[in-house]
């Protein structure tokens, strides 16, 4: 995902924030309209977030609504093929939904199926231009494909017009991350954390850029935090091994 020659860091940091973002929309998207949920692993803000809501133009709820939550109830379940069909279908009933375009390419993108996903968002942006968690979807896309400077000027662009949106600031963050840009990263890292406290993703990811820096105590603290939010987080865990590690082999 990005070389570790360029950040001295395993790969996997980078590839976890934005896997792990897109892990974490449908639980999210319950949490903010007040669904039921079932309780993913990522409850963040990603998750963050981090993250990502149904907040489209119309006020009224849609005719194909009740096949976008089917297809979320799917997604939840890990039944991506279920899922993917009730939000094409939600599509047929519906080609405005701009929700069922969103999750939709959330599918695909969970799939790896990158150029789908990019052409659902950029279906969802097409009848909604400001709606700025498709825009993100976009970005992600690009990230995904390593094209790390585009999503970073376009999660900048979002973040222009939309500031206190933490998601925006944890991508641009795993994004400048990827770009070597650590310094950047972190200040990005830290703003998502200002915004929304409970984000885990934002905390590895802080912690990571401050393994970077040689900044042990700071990168423990940030890992900590993150299993305080999400106990047993994997991402966490290996950050600390791997911040021991360093430790071990440093000059006394």
């Amino acid at each position: 995902f990005v070389s570790t020659s360029r950040l001295r860091l395993p790969v996997m940091p980078v590839l976890f924030v934005f896997g792990a973002i897109a892990a974490a929309e449908i639980d999210r998207l319950y949490q903010r309209d007040g669904l039921p949920r079932a309780g993913l692993w990522l409850g963040a803000l990603l998750v963050l977030w981090v993250g990502l809501s149904l907040n489209v133009a119309p006020s009224a709820i849609p005719p194909g609504q009740r096949l976008v939550e089917q297809g979320l109830t799917h997604a939840r379940a890990g039944d991506w093929v279920s899922a993917e069909q009730a939000f094409a279908e939600a599509i047929k009933v519906q080609p405005q939904n701009v929700a069922a375009w969103y999750q939709l390419g959330n599918v695909q993108l969970r799939q790896g199926r990158f150029d789908e996903a990019a052409r659902s968002f950029d279906q969802a942006v097409a009848l909604v231009p400001d709606y700025a968690p498709a825009q993100l979807g976009q970005g992600k896309v690009l990230a995904q494909k390593r094209q790390f400077d585009e999503a970073a000027d376009l999660f900048t662009a979002v973040l222009e017009a939309n500031p206190s949106l933490a998601e925006g600031w944890l991508l641009l963050g795993a994004a400048r991350q990827a770009q070597g840009r650590l310094q950047e990263s972190g200040w990005s890292y830290q703003k998502a954390i200002h915004l929304a406290p409970e984000i885990p993703e934002a905390h590895v990811g802080l912690g990571f850029v401050f393994l970077a820096q040689k900044q042990w105590g700071e990168a423990e603290a940030a890992f900590m935090r993150a299993l305080e939010l999400q106990p047993g987080m994997p991402e966490a865990t290996d950050g600390l091994r791997r911040l021991n590690t360093v430790r071990a082999r440093a000059p006394r």
